[in-house]
């Protein structure tokens, strides 16, 4: 048999009890969107995906040279 779980407790109530709506707090929507704020880049971004590409480049150069030796 499956509980309900109420927002105010972690544990289900009696059979004949209201279930609480969450409430919001009132906030209302983001005036940006998702997509722009992931489309925001800044020199720190740029200089992080510099670094782990050469990170990479490291790390598939050692792998690759210590295959080869006997």
């Amino acid at each position: 048999m499956a509980s309900i779980i109420y927002a105010s407790q972690s544990t289900p109530k009696a059979k004949g009890a209201k279930l609480v709506a969450r409430r919001s707090g009132n906030y209302a929507p983001s005036i940006w969107s998702f997509d722009f704020l992931q489309s925001l880049s800044s020199e720190y971004t740029v200089r992080l995906q510099i670094y782990f590409h050469l990170l990479t480049v490291a790390l598939v150069y050692n792998r690759v040279n210590c295959q080869n030796r006997p």
